[in-house]
């Protein structure tokens, strides 16, 4: 996934593939290598993704209105990074402790890389199991099984905290979820991994 940044702090436009395993920022003083790795901390960060869940209105990702249709398209994904883009935006003061109008020309957008990303919306595998002696259960998984979501449906009928859930694991499988961040530091490299 590439991440696309324009006009925040000293940073007139910025590009970072997401997809590496390792980054590094070098670069002179006040060329905005500390905002881009913020803006990137907030984005790996679960307290930030967590309130994106807590407030987002679920029926703008997913019109669906029945589980048992629940499908993962790639409009799916699409509308989810777009309300999470927005969310960035909006809140993205708070990264800095600053005011939400200092950062009123801030633009930020994610781009899947074409078909070879990692997760194509189509390889999402979503399961229902529905017999006499288990409970209805929706299984949703990566491409390589390495994340999985399972939901009883028997013990949660919500439609809107079933998507909330839904997203949640969605954006741990765009973003990785296995990041490891180490703040700016004077004199040291910052890495994501």
């Amino acid at each position: 996934m590439i991440l696309k940044i324009k006009n925040l702090g000293p940073l007139k436009k910025a590009e970072v593939d997401l997809s590496k395993n390792i980054l590094f920022f070098v670069g002179f003083n006040n060329s905005g290598k500390t905002y881009l790795s913020q803006v990137i901390w907030a984005i790996y960060n679960e307290s930030f993704y967590t309130e994106f869940i807590s407030t987002v209105n679920v029926n703008k990702i997913s019109k669906v209105r029945k589980i048992n249709n629940f499908k993962i398209e790639e409009s799916t994904l699409k509308a989810l990074l777009k309300e999470y883009q927005s969310f960035i935006k909006e809140n993205i003061h708070k990264v800095f402790r600053s005011e939400q109008r200092n950062y009123s020309k801030f633009e930020i957008e994610f781009k899947l890389i074409q078909d070879s990303e990692l997760l194509v919306a189509n390889d999402f595998s979503v399961t229902f199991s529905n017999s006499f002696d288990k409970d209805d259960i929706i299984n949703i998984s990566t491409p390589s099984n390495d994340k999985r979501l399972e939901i009883n449906l028997s013990k949660n009928r919500d439609l809107e905290s079933i998507k909330r859930r839904i997203i949640h694991f969605l954006l741990l499988a765009l973003f990785n979820g296995n990041s490891f961040y180490l703040p700016s530091i004077r004199g040291a490299y910052t890495t994501f991994y």
